[in-house]
């Protein structure tokens, strides 16, 4: 009796030490994602896989989607990495997929989704079992929706032929207990040995196969989530999750699960699950029920996904000093007042106006002029599919957006600097022809020539947009093309000022052309010889007077 009272006594402390750590891992998550909400994410590139995050993106890229090249200019990645306090890669997915998409979304019922999230017990009650799928560095999503091999056809049938002889061997046992043990023995050697083989054959599947019962069970409880904003959203996932019924028990029972449970698997069940080959077994029953439902499981991971989004976008919104609600309207130019760069909000300077169709913004390097084309660009991606806009307000019209910014050698396909941005103009061309509008971003345009070609380049680029249905920002230091297209381009300039401290920007937007002159004198300021200052001065005169250079012959030096 004593014993007994012993074993017992273990078994119950076991029981509750597990019951007290797992409690103490759940309060600790609790803190962690309370903690999160309003702060800015501390990226850890350890934890993190791009190739991941943009896959859905990738391999189901919506009609209307920002390109490559403009996703690349604005450094979308790092507003991703601004905005993802994201729990699972089903999240931190569909915040990608959400970043570049720009098809017209209902921004009504978007905003009454994150203003649901806003409050803090909703949140948990999404959050946590989605904290539990967690972000695998695994490509469990590119091996989901490749599909699933099936275990070869001649080495199933052998599995066949061991499982009945295990179980004749069990059934022996109450014939010839000798004949029984020894087959019993040799069943499980050999099952031992198979399934090892087998497992080795399809473990990079089947570790996606059960992080996916993890997303059903997930699912799941998610689906008990009762809030009045997202009824519609709890009975499509329902009805997502319903041909994957029975999955999770039979996988959960032959393979450890992705989920951190501080139960595992218990060693009784991976006695049974060898002994029987259950793995392999239900690896064949589990991918045919998955590869015959991908478009079921996508919804899933799209409606689970989007909680998360609707989270990140109230987190961001928490952490940003100011922001608004943008006007979406038929404008064909954005107004805005107090607007910053998104991703440099504190040490950014607003800007206010109410922009043309067309517009062309002049200024000296580091001036703000590149910048706030930026500003802009994301702004109005922020605007459409997140529906904030780091401004004190923001008006815009829904449209694609495309830029030509910050080009480089493509050492990959051995395209010049110059042939890179060409390729870039070009597609921004064919771009404006097949969109309703668009929204043009452009800054230095064609600065990869001589100043004669790329003048004349520029300014036949820009005449051109100008005759389509778009909206144009062009950023550019070639003076010319503010005379050249005077007529057609409203200009816009950022100005600086050279004092006896060095050079000083208020990065402030302003009407018309740039007419400073701040480079020369930025020469005399750092010390230059006096009579290299002199001679570019007469040169750039002559040049103001005459429209064109003069030689500089050993009399000039």
């Amino acid at each position: 009796m004593g014993v007994i009272i012993v074993a017992v006594s273990v078994v119950v402390s076991v029981l509750v030490i597990i019951f007290l750590i797992a409690k103490f891992q759940r309060e600790q998550t609790i803190q962690m994602i309370k903690q999160q909400y309003g702060e800015k994410p501390e990226f850890d590139s350890r934890f993190f896989e791009m190739a991941n995050a943009r896959y859905l993106f990738d391999r189901f890229t919506p009609v209307q989607a920002i390109d490559e090249t403009t996703f690349q200019d604005l450094d979308m990645e790092a507003l991703f990495h601004r905005m993802n306090v994201t729990q699972s890669s089903l999240g931190e997915s569909m915040l990608y997929y959400r970043l570049r998409d720009m098809r017209e979304h209902n921004r009504d019922d978007f905003e009454l989704k994150v203003t649901a999230m806003e409050d803090e017990a909703t949140r948990l009650k999404v959050l946590l079992p989605l904290n539990r799928i967690g972000k695998p560095r695994e490509k469990m999503m590119q091996a989901y929706f490749d599909g699933y091999e099936p275990i070869d056809h001649n080495f199933n049938i052998i599995l066949i032929l061991a499982r009945a002889f295990a179980i004749g061997s069990i059934l022996m046992l109450f014939i010839d207990v000798t004949a029984g043990i020894l087959g019993v023995t040799f069943s499980f050697i050999a099952m031992f040995a198979l399934n090892e083989k087998v497992t080795d054959q399809i473990k990079a599947n089947i570790t996606s196969a059960a992080y996916f019962t993890d997303v059903i069970k997930c699912g799941h409880k998610i689906t008990k989530f009762e809030h009045e904003s997202f009824e519609e959203e709890m009975e499509r996932l329902r009805l997502s999750l319903k041909p994957f019924n029975g999955v999770s028990a039979m996988l959960s029972f032959a393979m450890p699960t992705n989920q951190s449970d501080i139960m595992g698997v218990s060693f009784f069940t991976t006695i049974l699950s060898t002994y029987f080959l259950i793995t392999p077994l239900a690896y064949s029953r589990v991918i045919k029920i998955y590869n015959s439902n991908q478009d079921a499981m996508r919804e899933a991971i799209e409606i689970m996904g989007m909680l998360e989004v609707y989270v990140a976008t109230a987190s961001y919104r928490e952490s940003l000093q100011s922001y608004s609600l943008p006007i979406i309207s038929d404008r064909s130019a954005p107004k805005f007042k107090n607007i910053v760069h998104p991703l440099i909000e504190e040490a950014a300077i607003a800007n206010t106006a109410e922009m043309d169709q067309r517009c062309l913004i002049t200024g000296s390097n580091a001036s703000g002029k590149s910048t706030f084309v930026r500003a802009l660009a994301l702004n109005t991606i922020l605007g459409q599919n997140f529906n904030t806009c780091t401004a004190d307000s923001f008006e815009l019209r829904h449209a694609q957006v495309i830029t030509s910014m910050a080009m480089r050698d493509n050492i990959e396909s051995g395209d010049s600097y110059f042939v890179t941005e060409t390729k870039s103009i070009k597609r921004i061309l064919d771009a404006v022809k097949h969109e309703a509008f668009t929204l043009v971003f452009i800054d230095e345009i064609l600065k990869g020539t001589n100043t004669i070609e790329r003048i004349a380049a520029s300014a036949s680029v820009l005449s051109a947009l100008a005759h389509e249905s778009c909206f144009v920002a062009a950023a550019t230091h070639d003076i010319e093309l503010t005379e050249m297209l005077g007529t057609i381009y409203t200009n816009y300039h950022f100005r600086e000022t050279i004092t006896n401290y060095g050079i000083e920007f208020d990065y402030q937007l302003r009407q018309g052309p740039s007419n400073t002159t701040n480079a020369i004198r930025l020469l005399e300021h750092y010390g230059y010889d006096p009579e290299l200052v002199a001679v570019a001065d007469e040169l750039a005169s002559q040049f103001r007077t005459t429209r064109s250079w003069s030689p500089i012959n050993d009399n000039d030096k």
